[in-house]
């Protein structure tokens, strides 16, 4: 997913951890266990915040 305006996107710590890597959202459940595969838990939220920019940046998937 390509962002133009990546400067200008704010993602809340909060989204990451309580939806992306939270085992207690509904929705969220089956992507942090994903997430958890990588390696990534609860208090990753920067990094993977920051790789997911990255990839926006980059033109990745």
């Amino acid at each position: 997913m390509y962002m133009p305006d990546r400067k200008r996107e704010i993602v809340e710590d909060s989204k990451i951890r309580d939806y992306l890597l939270s085992t207690e959202h509904p929705d969220g459940r089956s992507k942090a266990l994903f997430f958890f595969s990588l390696g990534l838990q609860p208090d990753n939220t920067v990094m993977l915040r920051d790789a997911l920019f990255a990839s926006g940046c980059e033109g990745g998937a």
